[in-house]
């Protein structure tokens, strides 16, 4: 009776040690999963960071070629600088509208994509 107790102590035992193994290895499962989106995140923002910067001094650039060539063809500075900055105010005007499709949507797809893959989940 007594090696029963002792048997049925050590099943016990046993699978108290299993439970906690398996929880054990599904926290570090989640830390890896979060530690993987995130550096996938970071990532992201950085690049997103360089290519806006980029984009900028692009932008900056070609305001001034225009800025010069609408001077040379008004032959007047304020006349050039105002169509060079009525042109960026219109820009301007077209990206705020189409911001939600632009970037929003765009980033909603991104962060979506980085946590809910289909292909990374797997079912235990």
């Amino acid at each position: 009776m007594k090696e029963l107790k002792n048997n049925d102590n050590n099943m016990f035992e046993d699978l108290g040690n299993t439970v906690r193994d398996y929880i054990d290895m599904r926290i570090d499962e989640i830390k890896l999963s979060l530690t993987e989106n995130l550096s996938l995140i970071f990532n992201n923002l950085i690049f997103i960071f360089i290519i806006t910067l980029i984009l900028a001094l692009i932008l900056i650039f070609l305001g001034l070629a225009l800025s010069t060539w609408m001077e040379e063809i008004t032959n007047s500075a304020i006349i050039g600088n105002i169509i060079t900055a009525g042109l960026f105010i219109i820009l301007g005007i077209i990206v705020s509208i189409f911001r939600k499709n632009l970037f929003t949507n765009t980033f909603v797809k991104l962060f979506t994509k980085l946590f809910f893959d289909t292909k990374k989940v797997k079912h235990d």
